[in-house]
């Protein structure tokens, strides 16, 4: 999977499709020929997108696109900056003669910084 770079990732279709899923009325637009959706909403994106949507109806904000692809994207980064923390505390290798308290004093006085 490619990382998201952008939150126009997240297209008004892929939107459209989760709204509907979820019983929100959508437009149809007059130059579709059947009932059914062409692009579908991928997996990958259909958990930010249908996360987003219970945020903002939870802040009382309007489920416009922008929002919701705005606030999926955000819910991403989120994801993989959470990622990057897994995986580098994972990565690292602890003493066992350490006592707890000797680690805590070390993970408070180093700052750890996060690889790009």
């Amino acid at each position: 999977m490619k990382a998201i770079k952008s939150m126009n990732a997240f297209k008004t279709s892929y939107i459209a499709d989760i709204k509907e899923k979820l019983g929100f009325k959508v437009r149809v637009s007059p130059r579709r020929k059947n009932s059914e959706r062409k692009i579908k909403c991928p997996d990958f994106h259909a958990k930010f997108i249908s996360e987003a949507i219970k945020i903002l109806q939870k802040e009382g904000k309007p489920l416009t696109y922008r929002n919701i692809q705005e606030t999926a994207f955000k819910l991403y980064q989120k994801t993989q900056q959470e990622d990057k923390v897994n995986k580098y505390f994972n990565s690292v290798k602890v003493n066992k003669s350490l006592s707890k308290k000797d680690i805590e004093h070390i993970l408070e006085s180093e700052v750890f910084e996060l690889e790009s």
